[in-house]
């Protein structure tokens, strides 16, 4: 799922032409090598529609600019009814754990909002969009969204191989210790999220089900070996 080799892909929804332009600018010098992929959208009108297609695009981080309903001039004619923050929280119902951030003009009263439930994902765009503003060895607004990719990418991937790791060990006939038992659970809830967190099994229903499998096939062994018992 998490391959080494894969070009990182950043979608950024914001309602200017200018500030689009702005943003694939301040990745020129990897655009240019080709190590990463960016791609532009205007903000569709519902939150519904934006989800489905962000979705589509299979991103590996998420940037949105927080008032969506600023400029009308550049494509977008129509009142857009969520914020920046808005779509960052319910796009995170689906993919938990997702490299989201919010880049604003208006970062305080971004990050004043209701709607904005993680301040640490706000970013003023007077810095954030120009690199020749920043001191040396600060990390960047660019820094910031390629090293939450690459984090995201390695946490993934490690859990990924944990989670197949103790599942041949299951398929090999080898007994679990009631610890590895608790982790390939949770490894399972948290790969499925990482997938779609609005369809998630609650791990407790998981049991369950598990469960109730298990006592429907031994008690169907208990009625052949009963049948069994009968006709020797």
């Amino acid at each position: 799922m998490y391959d080494e080799n894969h070009i990182p892909h950043i979608i950024f929804i914001d309602e200017q032409e200018s500030e689009r332009n702005k943003f694939q600018r301040l990745f020129m010098q990897e655009l240019i090598s080709k190590s990463i992929k960016i791609t532009v959208l205007l903000p569709l009108q519902t939150t519904e529609e934006m989800l489905e297609e962000i979705i589509s695009l299979h991103p590996d981080a998420l940037v949105v600019d927080w008032n969506l309903n600023d400029i009308k001039t550049d494509g977008v004619d129509y009142d857009v009814e969520y914020s920046g923050s808005d779509l960052t929280k319910e796009f995170l119902k689906i993919r938990t754990q997702f490299p989201c951030f919010i880049a604003t003009s208006l970062d305080e009263d971004a990050s004043k909002a209701e709607s904005t439930f993680d301040v640490n994902m706000i970013y003023p765009k007077s810095s954030g969009f120009d690199e020749s503003t920043t001191r040396e060895q600060v990390l960047t607004f660019k820094d910031r969204i390629l090293l939450q990719i690459k984090k995201y990418q390695t946490s993934m991937r490690q859990n990924e191989e944990r989670f197949e790791a103790l599942l041949n060990k299951k398929r090999q006939g080898e007994d679990l210790t009631y610890d590895e038992e608790t982790e390939i659970k949770k490894l399972d809830a948290l790969l499925e999220a990482a997938i779609d967190g609005r369809g998630t099994t609650p791990s407790d229903l998981k049991e369950t089900t598990n469960t109730k499998k298990l006592d429907s096939l031994l008690s169907k062994v208990s009625e052949l070996l009963e049948k069994v018992n009968k006709n020797v």
